[in-house]
């Protein structure tokens, strides 16, 4: 992916990577550097922590669940 983990995290998420897992699996970055980046990127307002893990970045493949599908989901949620 690209040279910043934030970036190569928020990027993941935006694709539809809905766990910390995911994100790790798909950028290839360590667990603890994903983790790292999903706390800033979430303080920031970039993301959602949704807990047990869950992520929304406004394009997940599961839009709806969050609080950003209340009308200011990108994903289109209801």
């Amino acid at each position: 992916m690209s040279t910043s983990p934030l970036t190569d995290v928020l990027l993941a998420v935006h694709s539809g990577a809905l766990t910390t897992g995911e994100v790790a699996q798909r950028t290839g970055l360590d667990a603890d550097v994903v983790s790292a980046a999903v706390e800033h990127l979430a303080r920031i307002g970039r993301i959602e922590v949704l807990g047990a893990g869950s992520l929304c970045g406004g394009a997940g493949a599961a839009c709806g669940g969050c609080a950003l599908s209340g009308g200011g989901c990108a994903q289109g949620g209801s």
